[in-house]
C-alpha cells in the first residue's frame, strides 16, 4: 500500500510538473508581436538609408532585412492562428 502512494506522489508530481511547464510558453499572438518588433528594428535602417540615397548602406541593411525575414516566414507562415475555441484567420496566410 505504500508503494502504491510514493507511486501516486510521483504521478502527481510530474503531472503538475508538466502543467507549469506546458503553460509556461507564451502564446503564439505575444511571440509574433516580438517577432514583429524585432523585425521593424531591422527594418526601420532599409527605410532610412534609401531615404538618403546612402546606396551601400541600403544594399547592408536590405540585406540584414532579408535574413530577418527568411527566419519571420519560416516561423509563422504556415501557422494557424485562432481566436478563442472555433475561430480561427482564414486570412492569414494570404495577408502574410
Amino acid at each position: 500500500m505504500r508503494a502504491l502512494r510514493n507511486k501516486a506522489k510521483i504521478f502527481a508530481c510530474f503531472v503538475l510538473l508538466l502543467v507549469l511547464l506546458g503553460c509556461a510558453q507564451e502564446p503564439e499572438q505575444r511571440n509574433i508581436l516580438k517577432s514583429m518588433a524585432e523585425l521593424d528594428r531591422v527594418y526601420i535602417p532599409v527605410l532610412l538609408f534609401t531615404n538618403l540615397h546612402k546606396q551601400r548602406e541600403s544594399e547592408i541593411a536590405l540585406e540584414r532585412l532579408r535574413s530577418e525575414w527568411d527566419k519571420f516566414d519560416y516561423k509563422y507562415h504556415d501557422l494557424e492562428i485562432k481566436y478563442g475555441l472555433n475561430i480561427t484567420d482564414k486570412f492569414w496566410e494570404e495577408d502574410f
